[in-house]
């Protein structure tokens, strides 16, 4: 699905090409969690061009290590062989794509227009979609073939610009499945259920079934005497399942309520899905300069999907320059925060009421002073600070009969004189839980002295904490001087100290790492204020560069491994469906099973 999703929206229907490189899925981020470590995503951006350039016919833009330039890659002959043509940069700086990019039809274009590359043909009615008219029983073979020609691509178009030409309700090449769902139900034949499907026409593309746009949210209850299951669509809804039964579980992405069902056996009698909630989806993005000006908080909806959260930093802290570090620390945090599956689904509210000691957002909400928005029946709507909202392992102080409805981020001021940075350290850069994460903030006086200070630890106690007693001994001391510096590290080794039987293990590590982020925020401070010089190896961030390589693909035989493809055997019979696992193997008579008994002993 990510690989679907990865080549629709590499489609540019201005330049009409495809715009997909390594440089895209590494620096992005498009198939985080769906690559197989000791395989990477070079096989499968390979598979992608091939879809773009043999089934669609295409042009595939590609933009090299250098970023001056870009590869026009063309199919040159039916026999698989490609030549590339180097194009400049500036060719390709064009409107964004406003459709999914499938040459033929995308579900959101105008149904009057034959190709997606038409730009004002950006949404479709759902009526329209499945509308079948007269007209369209009519149209000959014909038109189909200049279609095919025009758009490029020779194999069955979308739902949505397949034609009619057969009789019944029989279906074949070039014509349009139906997306009715006013199904008859299934005939019985002395006593035997006959099913009759729809046949699958195998050149037909399988969209979003347009039914499902004109799909109206109500809310849902279904369950039995052991689990119920709940959808409400409004948040006064969700406040009265809460008030009525506050130990009713919460579930958004439900990474994290799936990891307790999994690995902790949790049972949950109540489930109450929240992402039907409109109302607590909603950021407020500035859209003018004035509205940039004036902008002093983000405010981040309880159920604004984590990937929505880190493009909007993204593009904010890019506008708001300077004032926009916190977000750019948010959005450092977010790209690496699991994959990217995980971030489509996941919230930030969700993150704040799991209290993972090792949160990545956590200690950036708390070292910019955020504040959490909580609603209850009873209550209403109130503020939680955020630094009382972490009260011990996995607790917080919300109310049990409470939701959180959003997240307030402060925007510093234009003229104030503030640094924000934040870090992580895990095992792996990508997809990997953290050892220790820190956020520090600091605003300086007209002096260079410490004004505000705010130091953020998670990996380092059993909840996400500050060290208070080093942001105490750093107040009013002038940051540029090394004795400030010498300070803030000797403190923190009185506010961390871990003892050498802290779960989690590794205390001397943990210790170095927290007192190396802060020799680096300092060195960041002096640097982002011109305070004074640094060495840049201090503050350079590492970052893995794309990687490049070839394989020659024309002699599978050769005897020489380096740059040569080496075919695993498992993997043809993956492919092939011939592999045969565990759950494969039929149950044989007297089977005997094994199973590990865990059992405690008590004195």
């Amino acid at each position: 699905m990510s690989l679907y999703a990865l080549i629709r929206n590499s489609y540019d229907p201005v330049s009409k090409e495809f715009h997909l490189s390594a440089r895209d899925i590494e620096l992005e981020g498009h198939l985080d969690g769906n690559l197989c470590r000791c395989t990477g995503y070079k096989p499968i951006l390979s598979a992608a061009k091939t879809f773009i350039l043999e089934d669609l016919k295409a042009k595939l833009v590609e933009c090299p290590l250098d970023e001056n330039a870009s590869i026009e890659i063309e199919q040159k002959d039916t026999n698989g062989q490609y030549r590339s043509e180097a194009i400049p940069q500036d060719i390709l700086n064009k409107a964004p794509a406003v459709s999914c990019g499938r040459p033929g039809g995308c579900c959101r274009d105008n149904p009057k227009s034959s190709t997606c590359g038409d730009s004002s043909s950006q949404e479709i009615s759902a009526d329209a979609l499945e509308s079948t008219s007269e007209d369209e029983s009519s149209l000959s073979s014909q038109s189909l073939e200049r279609e095919t020609d025009v758009t490029g691509a020779d194999y069955g178009k979308p739902i949505k610009s397949r034609i009619k030409n057969t009789r019944g309700r029989d279906e074949g090449e070039g014509t349009k499945t139906s997306t009715t769902l006013d199904v008859p139900p299934p005939a019985r034949q002395q006593g035997s259920l006959k099913i009759e499907f729809i046949p699958y026409v195998p050149s037909t593309e399988l969209i979003f079934p347009p039914s499902l746009w004109k799909f109206e949210r109500t809310p849902i209850c279904y369950g039995s005497a052991r689990k119920i299951w709940l959808s409400p669509t409004t948040l006064s809804q969700v406040l009265a399942i809460k008030n009525l039964d506050p130990t009713v579980k919460l579930v958004a992405g439900a990474s994290e309520v799936q990891i307790e069902v999994r690995f902790k056996n949790s049972h949950f009698s109540v489930s109450v899905y929240l992402s039907d909630v409109a109302e607590l989806a909603e950021m407020p993005i500035p859209k003018s300069e004035a509205e940039l000006e004036d902008l002093t908080e983000l405010v981040v909806g309880a159920n604004t999907s984590l990937t929505e959260l880190e493009y909007a930093c993204k593009s904010l802290s890019t506008n708001l320059g300077s004032r926009g570090l916190v977000l750019e620390a948010c959005r450092k945090q977010l790209r690496y925060f699991g994959g990217r599956q995980i971030r489509n689904a996941g919230s930030l509210a969700g993150n704040l009421a799991t209290a993972s000691p090792i949160s990545d957002m956590n200690p950036v909400l708390l070292a910019a002073g955020s504040t959490v928005i909580a609603s209850s029946l009873s209550d209403g709507e109130f503020p939680l600070p955020i630094e009382t909202f972490f009260t011990s392992y996995r607790k917080t102080s919300l109310p049990a009969d409470a939701i959180i409805t959003k997240i307030r981020i402060p925007i510093p001021a234009a003229d104030a004189a503030e640094v924000f940075k934040a870090y992580k350290q895990a095992k792996r850069k990508d997809d990997d839980i953290a050892i220790v994460t820190a956020a520090f903030r600091v605003r300086l006086n007209d002096d260079g002295k410490v004004e505000h200070i705010s130091l953020a630890y998670g990996g380092m106690a059993p909840f996400t904490t500050q060290a208070k007693k080093t942001m105490q001994a750093l107040q009013g001391l002038r940051w540029y001087d090394s004795q400030t510096l010498n300070k803030g590290l000797k403190a923190l080794c009185e506010d961390l100290d871990l003892n050498f039987g802290v779960p989690g293990g590794m205390a001397t590590y943990r210790k170095t790492l927290a007192l190396s982020f802060f020799f680096r925020f300092w060195h960041e401070v002096v640097k982002e204020l011109e305070l004074g010089t640094v060495d840049e190896d201090l503050i350079r961030e590492i970052h893995r560069g794309i990687s490049f390589g070839a394989r020659d693909n024309t002699n599978p035989y050769e005897q020489r491994v380096v740059g040569k493809q080496v075919p695993h055997l498992s993997a043809l019979k993956q492919n092939t469906g011939e592999a045969e696992y565990l759950d494969d193997i039929p149950h044989q008579e007297k089977e005997l099973y094994g199973a590990f008994v865990s059992q405690t002993l008590w004195g």
